[in-house]
């Protein structure tokens, strides 16, 4: 029998966001998602809650997301992963559409 190679343990991905008063707030680098991604996420929250977008380093997009209504620590942060669920959604929607454009 061969030794196996150790795997390391998975560690999950987290979303470093600050919480506020009724905010939440992130950073997106461009490397990991791309501009139109971004503003395909955004698109979505625009109805749920006061989103600003900013810009705070090169190729670095801020997201804010200001409830409409008070909200606990728990909305914020549910809010938070729906938008980063949204993101990824948003960048392979992306992707895909780069993939098959030639088919189109």
């Amino acid at each position: 029998m061969s030794p196996q190679a150790e795997v390391p343990e998975a560690t999950p991905i987290e979303l470093q966001y600050n919480l506020d008063e009724n905010q939440v707030s992130f950073n997106i680098h461009e490397e990991l998602f791309v501009l139109d991604a971004v503003y395909g996420a955004a698109y979505l929250f625009v109805d749920r809650c006061w989103m600003f977008l900013t810009r705070p380093a090169d190729n670095v997009v801020g997201v804010h997301l200001k409830t409409k209504e008070a909200a606990e620590e728990s909305d914020l942060e549910s809010l938070a992963g729906e938008f980063a669920n949204e993101l990824l959604n948003q960048a392979i929607r992306v992707r895909i559409g780069e993939s098959t454009s030639t088919i189109r």
